[in-house]
């Protein structure tokens, strides 16, 4: 095995050096060998995230829509706007970038209204579970926005995303109904003070069974690796007609969910969270800014109405600081 690689982080007037233990990319293609052989020299844990992770990408150019588009139209506006129209009285027209290889996307601008975007007509079936994705752009700063079906019975949300102006963000996510119904699907944001371009959009709906069995594939394409076991004895010779036994002692695939501080006072709900085979959690209050720095709450909340300020105790972390870390 090579030499370690350390990392210098600068902060609070000295510096801190930490070795690389893991480092953790997506899966499209960029970091793939001879990158994995590199950190494999070196001693580092390359692991690598769920392909079109919508949190973890911002891309120059959005990719090809999931399944085709699905039952959507004009997926990636190749005919302009045919089969969008403007939401409520928003404002759309269809743009065509040239710094991005003439990419083609549909805008909301002069938005005043939350609710002010795009909007597509859907005829949503009760027995159907939908698969929705889009990629989101915003002309200036960032805004978190929401994918919305508007039906007779309700409003149904099927997806957050953070996007940023300069790259493209992937809103990924889905819903079913109680009802068969038409929907209107459109994008809401708070933030008002920017464009919201849209692209690349997908609705796919499954069938109950069409949909386990893509959880069925997807579990054997990321979960699941072929290994062979070669027996040996204390001196090294191949064991022939010897019976193993093997069991699950650590899965070296994440799973959790959030919960709260009550776990640490309650044995039982300790029991039953390991039980079902959690390996990691968050607590999803005690780690907000209202209560890890109650005196900046006014900062965290502006951070939710789209307003963000951020704190002089955040600001002056780096970006090397803020997304490169080592693990103890």
């Amino acid at each position: 095995m090579g030499n370690s690689v350390t990392l210098d982080i600068q902060g609070e007037g000295k510096v801190i050096r930490k070795k690389i233990k893991v480092l953790r990319s997506d899966k499209e293609g960029e970091y793939e060998s001879p990158f994995a052989k590199l950190c494999a020299q070196h001693g580092i844990i390359h692991e690598t995230t769920s392909t079109y992770s919508s949190k973890q990408m911002c891309l120059a150019k959005p990719l090809k829509p999931q399944y085709g588009g699905g039952i959507a139209v004009n997926t990636e506006l190749d005919n302009g706007i045919e089969g969008w129209v403007a939401f409520e009285d928003s404002k759309i027209e269809y743009r065509v970038s040239s710094d991005d290889g003439n990419n083609k996307f549909i805008a909301a601008h002069q938005r005043t209204r939350a609710f002010h975007s795009p909007s597509q007509n859907f005829f949503l079936e009760k027995d159907k579970i939908y698969t929705f994705s889009a990629w989101l752009q915003v002309s200036s700063g960032n805004a978190s926005i929401y994918a919305i079906f508007k039906s007779p019975s309700g409003y149904h949300k099927a997806g957050i995303t953070v996007a940023q102006s300069g790259c493209w963000s992937m809103l990924k996510g889905g819903l079913s109904m109680n009802v068969s119904e038409s929907a209107q699907l459109y994008f809401e944001s708070d933030n008002t003070n920017t464009e919201i371009w849209v692209d690349s959009i997908s609705l796919q709906p499954f069938t109950l069974d069409e949909w386990r069995s893509h959880i069925d594939q997807s579990v054997e394409k990321e979960r699941k690796n072929h290994v062979k076991l070669r027996l040996v004895d204390v001196n090294g010779k191949p064991l022939a007609n010897t019976h193993i036994k093997i069991s699950l002692r650590v899965p070296q695939f994440q799973f959790g969910c959030a919960s709260n501080s009550y776990i640490l006072s309650n044995s039982a709900y300790r029991q039953w969270f390991a039980s079902k085979r959690f390996t990691v959690t968050t607590f999803e209050n005690e780690m907000k800014w209202y209560s890890t720095e109650p005196k900046f709450v006014g900062s965290w909340a502006q951070c939710l109405m789209g307003r963000p300020q951020v704190p002089g105790f955040v600001a002056q972390f780096t970006l090397r600081k803020t997304f490169l870390s080592s693990r103890r």
